[in-house]
């Protein structure tokens, strides 16, 4: 079988092959109004408030549906099953998506904490800041581990995802799976490097909450989450150049 007719079959037998979405992707694009039961008015900075939040859980769940779950249904899956079909061995997963699945779990979770700020909830009982910071909570020990595992491992394998590129088996599998709808022409290159990027999106929409929050001790709550984000993101980009200046100097050393 050719890898286009095996893509053809995992899709026919995988979860990708419906169109209906399922848990909190069938949210996506959607207004906080449209799944809040309408109640007491509110005034502009509460709505603003309430707008900012549901930005957040947006944000996270299009990250999850539009790049994680892509990354992992579609582009690790089907190497899997190429592997399975004795196609591409050489393609190792393990050095190309490295903890993905962790990254996944890690986002699903974010996603359905954020989405119980909205569903089943009295007007007057959205977007609790007590409840969005506990999401939030540890972020240093739950999210570094976690990205910087995958995180050095894009740096580390870099150059042995650009060689994989010379093997026109792989190419014609980054071609199969790219046209896949649910991957939406992303190339692998581009989604493997989105979760570094996502990073840093928690501290810039954790401000713009911030700004519309009106209570003294909502915003101090808010205010020492965003500085321990800052604090973690800082160690990881730390972490992450240091372990790059070892690869370069362990690669000064071999042409020495």
């Amino acid at each position: 079988m050719t890898i286009e007719s095996l893509f053809k079959s995992y899709l026919s037998y995988s979860s990708l092959s419906s169109t209906r979405e399922q848990g909190v992707a069938k949210y996506i694009g959607l207004h906080w109004t449209d799944v809040v039961s309408a109640g007491v008015p509110m005034d502009s900075s509460t709505v603003k408030h309430h707008d900012a939040v549901w930005e957040l859980f947006q944000e996270e769940t299009r990250y999850l549906n539009k790049q994680l779950y892509p990354l992992d249904k579609v582009y690790k899956g089907f190497l899997e099953e190429l592997h399975f079909n004795g196609i591409l061995q050489l393609a190792e997963v393990n050095k190309i998506f490295a903890n993905l699945s962790e990254l996944c779990e890690l986002s699903s979770g974010i996603a359905i904490d954020l989405s119980k700020l909205f569903l089943n909830r009295p007007p007057l009982q959205v977007a609790s800041t007590n409840e969005l910071v506990l999401t939030f909570s540890m972020f240093g020990r739950k999210f570094n581990p976690v990205y910087q595992k995958f995180c050095v491992n894009v740096e580390k394998n870099r150059g042995y995802l650009k060689a994989l590129h010379q093997l026109p088996d792989f190419e014609e599998y980054i071609r199969v799976c790219r046209n896949c709808e649910k991957v939406q022409k992303n190339d692998i290159e581009s989604l493997i490097i989105a979760p570094l990027q996502h990073l840093c999106h928690y501290q810039l929409l954790l401000e713009k909450i911030l700004r519309h929050t009106k209570d003294p001790n909502d915003c101090s709550m808010l205010s020492s989450t965003i500085k321990a984000i800052v604090v973690t993101l800082k160690e990881l980009e730390s972490n992450i150049a240091e372990h790059q200046r070892s690869l370069e100097l362990l690669e000064l050393q071999e042409l020495i």
